[in-house]
């Protein structure tokens, strides 16, 4: 079912005041660099070229500085009689999130459809709805409605609630419905399907060559059941579908049988249609920004999506609005999808004219409960892990797994050595940069807490940590200095190794250093995969310990350390 739609006269009044420049603005959604829009941006916006904005972490600082940056945004918007604009932002959880400093970082997808509670996706989902909103972000880039069922997918991974079609589905309406309590708008990607893809679509274009039976059985479960939530758009995947169109080499954006004929007539979706970024290699290689912007409108798209380069936004604003002047493109065909962007405008109270209205200049920390998130975060990611204990099988992740700690009491070593394999390995849609906190501290911070609370667990004063960080595509040949450190740490230092792997199972120069470990330490390795679960299966050596947790970002690193140690006095959440 769609949402009900809102009053038609409000809606049709509004597209009579535009102009025809202003129309084809309403069809676009584009970004800028700083945390401050810059001025010329704020003159486009005003002459109703940017009819809507995304935002990254680049535009980021507080909650409330992003609140003060948007009322900038919306009242250049309101100042010159236009709509209020559309924010949006990927805000998914895991690695791929924006707004950070002063917010919640919530947990991975994979992390919640591991735990598989729809009440609890539902109410992530509405948390983190509220935290948006509260800044005045009224349209979310998620949920991920990908299957991810090939473990060599270098961009979905853990931004996929798994690769269950049924589960995938289930996360994917919960989490529909909790975005659409805090009067956010859900838009679920990327459509057709990216999850059974080994190209990352940033750099190049992918394929998938399944039948229809397959899409049918796999790929489209969970947009189905997203279109039939009544989710508010949809995002295209820059991936050919050959089965679902017979032009070679054509991207679903692209493609009018799979935007067209595929969601709008046999799935009947009369939401927003958005484009991926068009500046992604997989377009961006083989078309300019105004041809790939016309084209993408051509096939179907409402919205399309250019985030980064103004002189791309501007080229393909320009393409568009002469496609309509010289007939290429109908104006009947334009008004089409400006309707649908007013619409939802409509819905989340963006037409009204009034600043305040629209986005109320209330502190973060009084509009929404950041405690109540993080502690929702927190125990959602701990509930998520999945410990296997060779020979033992899977233990409850509430369950305390005693490998690591009766060592540690037993004076069985005299410390640990974190080696962190993979570091960097981010793709184009995490936007780089390291985490905020890392497995050796948490373990420290974790070490502590267990030990200040009453029960003390009997564990030593000392507790030595030592961390190892290997860059993503170095071996133990191309680093002798790092290899001579693990192997004295490992030796006469007496340190138990714990190896946090970043999707090992496709990159060899983790399983390298693995080998190495394992070798100088057997039967002794406590492995963390902080990508994808099948590592265990990908190890060369079986470990003591093994640990999936899902992410490397602050709620899923807590948690690890929570299992390994104990949860202490302070995760009690």
């Amino acid at each position: 079912m769609q949402h009900p739609h809102p009053e038609p006269s409000r809606v049709e009044a509004v597209l009579r005041a535009l102009s025809l420049e202003a129309q084809v603005g309403q069809v676009f959604m584009v970004g800028f660099p700083g945390t401050q829009p810059p001025e010329p941006f704020l003159a486009r916006v005003a002459a109703g070229e940017v009819g809507n904005v995304v935002l990254f972490a680049r535009n980021f600082t507080t909650p409330d500085g992003a609140r003060a940056m948007i009322r900038r945004l919306q009242a250049a918007a309101l100042a010159a009689s236009l709509p209020g604009l559309l924010i949006s932002t990927d805000q998914e959880g895991g690695s791929v999130i924006r707004l950070r400093r002063g917010a919640t970082w919530f947990p991975s997808a994979m992390a919640v459809g591991a735990v598989g509670d729809e009440e609890r996706a539902e109410r992530l989902a509405a948390a983190l709805g509220a935290q948006l909103r509260a800044v005045g972000i009224t349209m979310n880039l998620a949920p991920v409605a990908d299957v991810n069922n090939n473990p060599k997918n270098p961009v979905i991974g853990t931004r996929s609630f798994g690769p269950d079609p049924g589960l995938v589905a289930r996360m994917v309406r919960a989490s529909i419905r909790g975005f659409r309590a805090a009067q956010v708008a859900a838009v679920a990607k990327h459509f057709p399907g990216h999850g059974d893809t080994s190209v990352d679509s940033h750099l190049d274009l992918p394929v998938i060559p399944h039948d229809r039976a397959r899409l049918e059985a796999v790929e489209l479960v969970p947009f189905r059941a997203a279109i039939d939530e009544g989710v508010a758009g949809i995002m295209t995947a820059h991936v050919a579908f050959p089965s679902l169109d017979p032009e070679p080499g054509r991207p679903a954006t692209h493609s009018a049988p799979v935007l067209q004929g595929l969601l709008r007539e046999e799935l009947g979706f009369d939401g927003l249609i958005l484009t991926d970024c068009l500046e992604m290699r997989a377009i961006s290689d083989r078309f300019d920004p105004g041809e790939a912007a016309v084209r993408a409108f051509e096939a179907g798209a409402d919205l399309l999506l250019i985030s980064h380069s103004p002189e791309r936004q501007q080229a393909a604003y320009q393409a568009l609005l002469q496609a309509v002047q010289r007939g290429r493109v109908s104006e009947e065909r334009l008004r089409a999808s400006v309707r649908r962007v007013l619409r939802l405008k409509a819905e989340l109270g963006l037409l009204t004219g009034d600043l305040d209205q629209l986005l109320p200049d209330r502190p973060f920390a009084e509009a929404v409960d950041v405690e109540a998130a993080n502690a929702l975060a927190r125990e959602t990611a701990r509930r998520a892990v999945q410990v296997v204990v060779p020979g033992k099988g899977e233990a409850p992740c509430q369950g305390q797994p005693p490998t690591l700690t009766r060592r540690l009491q037993a004076g069985d070593c005299q410390g640990l050595l974190v080696v962190e394999l993979g570091e960097g390995n981010r793709t184009l849609a995490e936007e780089g940069g390291d985490p905020p906190i890392r497995l050796a501290q948490a373990l420290r911070e974790r070490w502590e807490a267990v030990g200040a609370g009453p029960d003390g667990r009997g564990l030593p004063r000392a507790f030595r940590v030592e961390e190892l960080a290997i860059p993503s595509g170095v071996t133990p040949q191309d680093d002798p200095t790092a290899r001579d450190r693990l192997r004295q740490a490992l030796g006469e230092e007496g340190l138990l190794p714990v190896v946090v792997t970043r999707n090992a199972a496709r990159h060899p120069d983790q399983l390298a250093w693995l080998q190495e470990v394992a070798r100088l330490c057997p039967d002794r390795v406590t492995v963390v995969a902080a990508g994808l679960p099948n590592d265990l299966d990908a190890l060369p050596a079986p470990p003591a310990l093994f640990l999936a947790i899902y992410g490397d970002q602050p709620p899923h690193v807590e948690a690890a350390a929570a299992v390994l140690v104990g949860p202490g006095p302070a995760s009690q959440a």
